[in-house]
C-alpha cells in the first residue's frame, strides 16, 4: 500500500468520526442550554461549550471536504489539509482548556447586617453562613458553631432541638433545682447541666454562669419557672439557655439580670423595680423580652437580637401614652420611658424574629386583671378563693405609624364584649371602644395608620367573637365564659382554667391547650369546659391540667404525635348516630363500649332519633388506647374503635 492510498483511507475514516462530531456537536448543545437553563448537571457550562465547539469544527471539515475540496485538491493536499484541521482543533481545544476560568464560588445569600455587630461579637457567636450539614447527636458537636447566621436562626425550633442532644450527648451534671438566698454565690462555668426544677434567687444571692449550656428540662407549660427577686442578681455570659419543649418557659426577674454574648430560649419577664441588661446576645424564645411600662423598671437591649419585645401594662391613671415609628427588623434604637418610672433603650439591635413570616417583632399586652399579689407565693399554686384587688388600668394606648406584631388585649373579671369583624391588617383608624361593644373595661387603644398581624383575646370575663381571623382565645379565671362563632383560630386556644368555652363553625388550625395556669395567674385555674359545634381542628393538642370535659361535635385532623398529654384527666362526650343503608335512624339498637382491655364498661340502647351518648375519661396512662364500640340490632352488629381523637358525631351505618 502506497503512501497516498494509506492517506485516502485515512481521510475516509476522518469522514466517519467527522460524522460522529456532528451527532455529539447536537448532543452538547442539548445539554450546554440545560445546564444555563437550570444547573442539574455536574460539569460547568465551559466544558459543554468546548464539546460543542470541537464538533462543530468537525462538522465544518466534513461540509468543507464534501463541497468543495474534492474536486479542486490531490489526495496528498487533501491529507495535509486533514492534518492542518486536526492540528488546529487540537491547539484550538489545549487553549479553551487553558483559558478556561475557574468554576464559580456560590455566593452565600446576604444576612441583614447590624453595624458594627461582627466586630463586637465573638466570633463563638457570630455563626457562619449554612452550608455543612452537622450532627447534633455527635459528642464533639459545639452550638455555638451551628452554621447559621447570627441574627436569623433559620428555625429556632430545630437548632433548639438540635442544643437539646448536644447537652443531653455531654451532659456533665443534673440538678433537681437551682435555690440561693440570702448572700449566696454560685458560679457555674465550662459545664453542661440538666435542670428539673425552678431556679429561685432571693436576697442578695447570684448566680453566675460562664461558657454555660443548660438545658431546663421542661416538659409542658410552667412545669418549672424561674424567679429573681429582692437585690438577687443572674449573670449569663458567653452561654447558652436551652428550655426542654417548644413552649414557653418563664424568667420572672424583681432583681437584676444581665445577659452577655448569650443565647436564650427562655422567656425574659422583668418585673416592677428589676434591672435587666442584654448585651451582644440573642433572645429567641417565643415571648423574647418583657417591658412592664408601668413601674419602675430599665431594659436596655445593646447589639442583640430579640425575637420580640413585649411593652406591658397592668394600672395606671387616666393618661394618654403614645407610641410612634415602631417597625419589624433592624437595626433598631429607641428610648422610651414613663411617668411611672419605667425605662426602655434599645440600641443598634434587631427586634423580630428571622422573616416576616415567622414576624415577632412588637407586642402589646395590656392587662387590667387585678389581684392582690401578697397572696401569690412563687412556686405554689394561687387558690380559687384568693381575694382580687382593684389594679384597675385607666390610660389610653395611641400606636401610630407602626408595625406590630400582635396586640394582647385582656378583659378583665366582670367585663362584658362583643368582637365583631375583626381582622388582621392595616389600620387607619380603629378605637376599642367605638369599634366594639365594651363593658367593665377600664383602658382604651387606638390604631392610627398601624399594621398588627394578630390579635390574642384575654378573657376573664363574658365575652363574644364572631367573624375573627388570625387571633387567639386565652380564657381563664372566675366563671369565665367565651362564644366564638364563625371564626378561624390559628394562634391556638389556650384555656389557663376555669373557663367555659364553646366554638361554633370554628377552624382551629393550631394548638389547643389545656393548661393549669395557678402558677402563673391569680385567678388561674384547673377545670375546663369545652363545647364544639360543627367545627374543625388540625393542629396539635396540650394536656397539662387537673381536670378537662370536652363535648360537642367536632372534625379532628390530628395524628397521636401532634398530642402532648402531661397529666390530668380528660373526659370526652362522644354523641352517637346509628343509621339504616338508607340514611334513615334506627333506635331501640343495643349499644356496647368496651375498655382496651376487652371490659364492658356501659351499654345503653338508641333513642328514636338513632342517637346515644357516652363518656371516656382518659388520662397520661390511657389516652393513646382504643375502646370499642358495639352495636346490635335484630339483624345485625357492627363495632368500631374509638380512642381519644374520634371525630363526632360517631355515626354508624348498618
Amino acid at each position: 500500500m502506497g503512501f497516498g492510498t494509506w492517506l485516502n483511507l485515512q481521510a475516509k475514516k476522518l469522514d466517519w468520526i467527522s460524522i460522529q462530531l456532528m451527532k455529539l456537536s447536537v448532543f452538547a448543545f442539548a445539554l450546554m442550554v440545560a445546564k444555563l437553563w437550570k444547573p442539574i448537571l455536574s460539569l460547568d457550562w465551559y466544558w459543554y461549550a468546548l464539546i460543542f465547539v470541537i464538533a462543530a469544527i468537525g462538522a465544518a471539515y466534513k461540509v468543507f471536504r464534501k463541497w468543495n475540496y474534492e474536486r479542486r485538491f490531490s489526495m496528498w493536499s487533501k491529507s495535509k489539509i486533514t492534518l492542518i484541521v486536526l492540528g488546529a482543533v487540537i491547539i484550538l481545544g489545549l487553549l479553551l482548556v487553558s483559558c478556561a476560568p475557574p468554576p464559580p464560588t456560590p455566593t452565600p445569600t446576604p444576612t441583614p447586617a447590624l453595624p458594627d455587630r461582627e466586630e463586637e461579637m465573638p466570633a463563638e457567636i457570630a455563626f457562619k453562613p449554612s452550608e455543612p450539614v452537622f450532627d447534633p447527636t455527635s459528642p464533639s458537636f459545639d452550638p455555638f458553631a451551628i452554621e447559621t447566621p447570627c441574627r436569623e436562626l433559620e428555625d429556632p425550633n430545630l437548632v433548639e432541638e438540635a442544643y437539646r442532644h448536644h447537652i443531653f450527648a455531654s451532659v456533665d451534671e443534673t440538678l433537681d433545682g437551682i435555690e440561693l438566698s440570702g448572700d449566696q454565690v454560685l458560679e457555674i462555668k465550662n459545664r453542661r447541666v440538666v435542670l428539673n426544677g425552678d431556679i429561685t434567687l432571693r436576697g442578695n444571692a447570684r448566680l453566675v454562669v460562664e461558657n454555660f449550656y443548660i438545658l431546663w428540662n421542661n416538659s409542658y407549660f410552667a412545669e418549672y419557672m424561674g424567679l429573681v427577686q429582692d437585690n438577687a442578681a443572674f449573670e449569663a455570659k458567653h452561654s447558652v439557655l436551652v428550655k426542654g419543649c417548644p413552649g414557653n418557659l418563664n424568667v420572672y426577674v424583681e432583681g437584676q439580670l444581665t445577659m452577655d454574648e448569650s443565647i436564650s430560649f427562655f422567656d425574659i419577664i422583668p418585673c416592677r423595680g428589676s434591672v435587666a441588661t442584654i448585651n451582644s446576645s440573642q433572645l429567641v424564645g417565643p415571648l423574647g423580652v418583657n417591658w412592664p411600662g408601668d413601674g419602675p423598671i430599665s431594659l436596655k437591649v445593646t447589639n442583640s437580637r430579640v425575637s420580640q419585645i413585649v411593652i406591658a401594662f397592668s394600672s395606671g391613671e387616666p393618661e394618654e401614652v403614645l407610641f410612634s415609628g415602631l417597625r419589624w427588623g433592624g437595626p433598631q434604637s429607641l428610648s422610651v420611658s414613663t411617668m411611672e418610672g419605667a425605662s426602655l433603650k434599645v440600641e443598634n439591635s434587631w427586634i423580630g424574629r428571622i422573616d416576616k413570616l415567622s414576624r415577632g417583632g412588637w407586642v402589646f399586652d395590656i392587662n387590667e386583671v387585678p389581684y392582690v399579689k401578697d397572696h401569690w407565693e412563687f412556686g405554689t399554686p394561687v387558690p380559687d378563693d384568693a381575694e382580687l384587688g382593684v389594679l384597675l388600668n385607666k390610660k389610653h394606648y395611641i400606636i401610630v405609624d407602626s408595625e406590630v406584631d400582635s396586640m394582647w388585649l385582656w378583659f378583665t373579671i366582670g367585663s362584658k364584649v362583643r368582637i365583631a369583624n375583626w381582622k388582621a391588617g392595616r389600620f387607619t383608624h380603629w378605637n376599642l371602644h367605638q369599634d366594639f361593644e365594651v363593658q367593665g373595661v377600664g383602658y382604651d387603644v387606638t390604631l392610627e395608620n398601624t399594621s398588627v398581624n394578630w390579635v390574642k383575646w384575654m378573657i376573664c370575663g363574658e365575652t363574644e367573637v364572631e367573624n375573627n381571623d388570625n387571633c387567639q382565645i386565652s380564657p381563664y379565671g372566675r366563671d369565665v365564659r367565651v362564644t366564638v362563632t364563625n371564626s378561624v383560630i390559628p394562634h391556638n386556644l389556650a384555656m389557663r382554667g376555669n373557663e367555659n368555652v364553646k366554638l361554633i363553625n370554628c377552624t382551629v388550625p393550631s394548638e389547643i391547650a389545656f393548661l393549669d395556669a395557678r402558677r402563673m395567674y391569680a385567678a388561674g385555674g384547673h377545670i375546663h369546659y369545652l363545647e364544639f359545634e360543627n367545627t374543625t381542628i388540625s393542629g396539635t393538642m396540650e394536656v397539662a391540667s387537673t381536670y378537662t370535659r370536652i363535648s360537642g361535635t367536632v372534625t379532628i385532623l390530628m395524628e397521636e404525635q401532634d398530642v402532648n398529654y402531661d397529666w390530668g384527666t380528660v373526659e370526652r362526650e362522644y354523641p352517637l348516630e346509628v343509621k339504616d343503608e338508607n340514611g334513615n335512624p334506627v333506635s331501640n339498637a343495643e349499644v356496647k363500649l368496651f375498655d382496651f382491655e376487652n371490659n364492658l364498661v356501659w351499654n345503653g340502647t338508641t333513642d328514636q332519633n338513632g342517637s346515644a351518648q357516652f363518656t371516656i375519661m382518659f388520662t397520661e396512662d390511657n389516652w393513646n388506647e382504643k375502646w370499642r364500640l358495639e352495636v346490635t340490632t335484630k339483624i345485625k352488629k357492627i363495632s368500631r374503635e374509638i380512642g381519644f381523637l374520634t371525630s363526632t358525631p360517631v355515626i354508624l351505618s348498618l
